[in-house]
């Protein structure tokens, strides 16, 4: 395992623009994104971050359960909630662990810094045809 990424977060959406083949509006989005790397002495490593941000995105329908998802969003700030840290087991007690900082040589630790206009293009699509929504 070299570098991993692993994200969750939640989205305020407010459609300005809405009717059946097609959607608009502004939303904010919170991601936490918890980063996993090894250190410069092997330990794997971890670095929680969260980056809140404003945009845009529109919804097109491409099929009754497809459809094509445009966002652009600007990444307000970038904040570590924490530092690269690594845990371990304590010898003398199992059921015991230790939170210890990761370890760098002289270049230091690696900086993540989210930081300005985002775009992503992506598909959602329903999977449960015994669901109804009138």
């Amino acid at each position: 395992l070299q570098n991993f990424q692993f994200g969750l977060g939640f989205s305020l959406n407010f459609h300005i623009v809405q009717n059946s083949p097609f959607s608009l509006g502004p939303f904010i989005s919170v991601p936490f994104d918890l980063h996993m790397r090894p250190d410069d002495e092997d330990h794997l490593v971890f670095l929680p971050i969260t980056s809140p941000r404003l945009g845009i995105q529109s919804e097109i329908m491409i099929s009754p359960k497809t459809d094509l998802v445009i966002r652009g969003e600007y990444v307000l700030t970038s904040v570590n909630l924490g530092n690269w840290t690594y845990t371990e087991e304590q010898e003398s007690d199992e059921d015991e662990t230790k939170t210890w900082n990761a370890n760098w040589d002289d270049r230091g630790a690696p900086e993540i810094d989210y930081e300005g206009w985002m775009l992503s293009v992506g598909i959602r699509s329903t999977f449960f045809s015994s669901f109804t929504f009138e």
